[in-house]
């Protein structure tokens, strides 16, 4: 009977063994949009396939995680060998990874700026429609990259479209 016993807790014991699951992996670094640190409250979006594996919001402008004990990290979980693309306030960086459990990894990411975005907070908003009037009237020096009709000048064209554009009447710049 105690044999039975033994042998059927052995059993029991060994079955959960082979469902571990494997251990997250983390990625620390710095975050740029464009040429300028990424702002404070910018969210990092680890993303496998379609789904979302992990995500963090800046705490510090340009950096995200760090390499000391306690520092917070973007933990990603996911399966070996797995390409893991980074998402930066909805915009696809440039960098990816490949997922291997456990390993605590300095990844630089970048994005290109967003269209639009001239006071580089990551979001086209009131103020930028106001920097590009500036530069329409005179207040501001121009940007040809405020030049969104392309007709070689920053015009009130240009101001419309970025108007327009801020109220959701096209979707975009």
């Amino acid at each position: 009977m105690r044999r039975i016993l033994a042998l059927l807790l052995l059993v029991a014991l060994a079955g959960p063994a082979s469902a571990v699951p494997l251990l997250p992996a983390e990625f620390w670094g710095t975050v740029s949009v464009g040429e300028n640190p990424a702002p404070a409250g910018t969210v990092i979006t680890a993303r496998i396939d379609d789904r979302d594996c992990g995500s963090l919001t800046l705490e510090t402008a340009g950096v995200y995680g760090g390499d000391a004990l306690f520092d917070e990290r973007l933990i990603v979980a996911g399966e070996e060998g797995e390409t893991i693309t980074f998402i930066v306030n909805g915009v696809l960086a440039t960098e990816t990874a490949v997922y291997t459990p456990g390993a605590s990894t300095r990844l630089d990411l970048t994005t290109a700026g967003i269209k639009g975005d001239f006071n580089n907070n990551g979001v086209v908003d009131i103020g930028d429609v106001s920097h590009v009037a500036y530069m329409v009237v005179g207040k501001a020096l121009a940007d040809p990259a405020a030049d969104f009709n392309e007709n070689g000048a920053v015009d009130i064209g240009d101001a419309a479209k970025i108007a327009y554009y801020y109220v959701e009447k096209i979707p975009e710049l």
